[in-house]
C-alpha cells in the first residue's frame, strides 16, 4: 500500500500511534493527501537536519504523554461524576429517612442526633473530599479532606463565601437551585424521555467543586459541594 493509506490505516486501527511523514517528495498534493488523511502530527522533509529530527521526536513524545494524561483525567472525573451521584443518592435518602423519624418527644431526638453522627461518619468516610451547606450558604458537616485541600475556613458555622469567594458563592446557589427545579419538573412531568442535565464544574482557588441538592420538596434543605479537582 502508498505510505499514504498506511498512515491512514495506522489511524484507524491504532488512533495513540503518533504518526510522522519522512519523505524525499516534493510533491504538495501528495504531502497534504498524507497530512490530512492520516492526521499525520509532523512533516519532514528529506535530507533531514539531525537536530530538527531529535526536535521534532522530542515534540512527539510530549504530544503522546500529554495525550495520555488527558485521557487519565476524563476517566477519573467520569469515575468521580458516577460516584458523586451515588453519594448524592444515599445521602438525600439518608437526610429523607431521618427527617421522617424526627418527633418532639426525647426518644426521636436521641435517635436524630444519632443519626447526624451516622450521617457525619459516612461523610468522613466517603472517598471525596466534601461539606455541606444549608440553605443560607452556612457549612453544617465537611470531611477531613475538604479541610485539607480547602483549608481551615471549611468549618461547621461559617459561610461557603468564606471558602469560595461572593463570586462562586452565587454560582453555587444558583447551580443548586437550577438542579432542584429540574428533580421537581422531572418528577411532575409524563415525558419520560426528559432528564436532569449535567452541570459544570466551577473554578476555585484550590481546585474545581460541584453542587448537588440534599433534596428537593415544599422544604429547602441545602445541598453538598464537592471538590471534583484539586490544585494540591
Amino acid at each position: 500500500m502508498s505510505g499514504t493509506r498506511l498512515l491512514e490505516k495506522v489511524k484507524e486501527e491504532y488512533p495513540d500511534v503518533m504518526r510522522v511523514v519522512l519523505s524525499g517528495f516534493a510533491d504538495v498534493p501528495s504531502i497534504l493527501e498524507s497530512i490530512n488523511r492520516g492526521e499525520v502530527f509532523r512533516y519532514l522533509a528529506k535530507p533531514w537536519n539531525d537536530d530538527e529530527l531529535k526536535t521534532m521526536l522530542r515534540q512527539c513524545f510530549a504530544h503522546f504523554n500529554l495525550e495520555q494524561e488527558n485521557k487519565k483525567l476524563i476517566s477519573v472525573v467520569n469515575e468521580q461524576k458516577t460516584e458523586l451521584e451515588k453519594i448524592n443518592s444515599m445521602l438525600a435518602q439518608q437526610v429523607e429517612k431521618k427527617q421522617l423519624d424526627l418527633s418532639s418527644s426525647e426518644d426521636s431526638l436521641q435517635q436524630a442526633e444519632a443519626g447526624l453522627r451516622i450521617l457525619r461518619g459516612v461523610v468522613e468516610n466517603i472517598p471525596l473530599p466534601l461539606f455541606g451547606i444549608d440553605d443560607n450558604g452556612q457549612i453544617v458537616i465537611a470531611n477531613a479532606q475538604a479541610i485539607a485541600l480547602a483549608g481551615n475556613n471549611v468549618a461547621i458555622g461559617n459561610e461557603l463565601a468564606d471558602v469560595v469567594g461572593n463570586d462562586v458563592d452565587s454560582r453555587i446557589k444558583q447551580q443548586l437551585q437550577m438542579q432542584k427545579q429540574q428533580i421537581q419538573e422531572l418528577s411532575e412531568a409524563s415525558d419520560s424521555q426528559l432528564k436532569i442535565q449535567d452541570l459544570e464544574d466551577i473554578d476555585v482557588s484550590f481546585g474545581r467543586v460541584r453542587a448537588f441538592p440534599l433534596a428537593v420538596d415544599d422544604k429547602n434543605r441545602g445541598g453538598i459541594v464537592v471538590i471534583t479537582q484539586s490544585t494540591a
